[in-house]
């Protein structure tokens, strides 16, 4: 049995059906000395354990250094530096993660899968650390930043740029240009084109495993989120393209 009564700043949650692969990877990530929650196993009554990783998330509407230029550069680089380190492990044959069993092909990293401004953890104006990596999966790395784009910058409709604190909207492309820039490896350009690419594959995604009853994506179905994510590819293909571009 885990006893984790001597480490308050264990974070609990729900065992699912792929938080064995994600805890695997966890383990790799501590192994190469990279910041993550480190795995504390689970316990008998069907609960995981992660390290709590100190430092402060953004809200939504965003504040601090999520609003700023340099903020965002700094999001870029410590994405390269996970992709650095996650493109050299070797998951066992047949991992489940949560996609489904999904192999790791040559160039691929193993993605982040949901860069939210929730899952960032910022220390001294620059993001420090990446948290929750449930949806971590096999994929181009710049699946990464076309997510990133998506939901920091945020390139989507004007409701989506109010939400996240830009009433007057966002300054789509020097924001794009900033996480590009802390990248380093990829123009504005390539993440646009993977952007439009990777917003419809996920849409189709979540509704599939939405249809069939899997959760989250039973809940994201309920609660609207196709419709959104249409608005936002509908927007993006008659004002947004031009406005970053």
């Amino acid at each position: 049995m885990v006893d984790w009564s001597d480490r308050p700043s264990t974070v609990r949650r729900a065992v699912l059906p792929w938080t064995p692969s994600v805890h695997r990877f966890l383990n790799y990530l501590e192994s190469r000395e990279f910041e993550a929650p480190r795995s504390r196993g689970i316990d008998d009554e069907g609960q995981e354990g992660v390290s709590w990783i100190e430092g402060w998330v953004s809200p939504i509407p965003f504040d601090g250094p999520m609003l700023r230029n340099r903020g965002l550069r700094s999001v870029g680089r410590l994405l390269r530096e996970f992709h650095e380190v996650s493109k050299d492990y070797r998951p066992p044959a047949k991992t489940i993660w949560a996609h489904g069993s999904i192999p790791k092909r040559k160039g691929d990293v193993i993605r982040h899968g949901d860069l939210g401004a929730g899952n960032i953890v910022w220390r001294d104006g620059r993001a420090a650390a990446f948290i929750d990596f449930e949806f971590a999966v096999p994929g181009p790395a710049i699946d990464d930043l076309a997510m990133a784009a998506w939901t920091l910058i945020p390139l989507g409709p004007p409701q989506d740029q109010t939400r996240a604190g830009f009433p007057e909207g966002a300054p789509l492309r020097m924001r794009l240009e900033a996480l590009c820039a802390g990248y380093e490896n990829y123009s504005p350009e390539d993440v646009i084109e993977a952007y439009r690419f990777y917003v419809e594959v996920e849409r189709d995604r979540r509704l599939r495993l939405g249809s069939a009853g899997v959760e989250p994506w039973a809940h994201y179905v309920r609660n609207g989120q196709i419709e959104r994510i249409d608005q936002t590819m509908e927007w993006f293909d008659t004002q947004g393209r031009h406005q970053v571009l």
